[in-house]
């Protein structure tokens, strides 16, 4: 299948758009019936070169949210599904629509809870993007149990490199951290939980003197 996925961008280089693009929405549907190890290239690179063939040839681009939107009404259609959404909400991410995740969320919350409780995890970044504090105070009822998460996934992030040879990636963790605490900060007011937003700030000051967590409380 990987194969098949570096035929397809060698064929958008060629401008065979049309070609390149079918091939795209076929990997998308078919490629786990062939090979199950696909599933993170399936929602992270493959998406990401089917946007960028978007970006240079419209189609793509509205076949792309067509299919998107033809998960959403399966999911919405009683079709209980996690796989499902984390489509959607690997597809929203690619497109930078992550509002449309927050809001396909917000349903399922609603409508099959049960489902809401395994969607959460990729759910969880485009509520926060979004602000939509009154959903995530469903999920999260500890601001720094959270925090200690969050603080642990990046220490591990910055273990597996070294800084100075990869320092764009490096950069990018840094940055996804202090946003990360900087969302949780703001959740944490939200529900009136001042000590936990103060001993977040305090802590991730601590790992990153940055300007925007000094200046989030007074």
């Amino acid at each position: 299948m990987q194969v098949y996925l570096n035929e397809t961008n060698k064929m958008v280089k060629k401008g065979q758009y049309k070609e390149a693009l079918q091939r795209f929405i076929w990997f998308n549907e078919h490629a786990l019936e062939y090979d199950e190890s696909m599933t993170g290239v399936r929602l992270s690179f493959a998406l990401g070169y089917w946007k960028e063939l978007g970006d240079i040839y419209p189609p793509a681009l509205t076949a792309m949210k067509d299919l998107r939107n033809k998960k959403i009404k399966l999911l919405t259609d009683n079709k209980e599904s996690i796989n499902l959404f984390q489509d959607i909400s690997a597809f929203d991410k690619t497109l930078s629509e992550d509002s449309i995740t927050a809001e396909v969320f917000k349903l399922i919350h609603q409508k099959y809870p049960y489902l809401a409780d395994r969607c959460w995890i990729f759910a969880k970044e485009s509520l926060f993007e979004t602000k939509e504090f009154g959903v995530i105070k469903n999920y999260i009822t500890n601001p720094l149990t959270e925090y200690f998460a969050i603080k642990k996934d990046y220490k591990l992030q910055i273990s597996l490199f070294d800084p100075s040879k990869e320092k764009e990636l490096y950069n990018t963790f840094r940055e996804g951290f202090v946003l990360k605490c900087l969302r949780l900060i703001e959740f944490a007011v939200w529900i009136n939980n001042e000590k936990a937003a103060k001993e977040i700030q305090s802590s991730a000051i601590n790992i990153i003197n940055d300007t925007r967590l000094r200046e989030i409380l007074p």
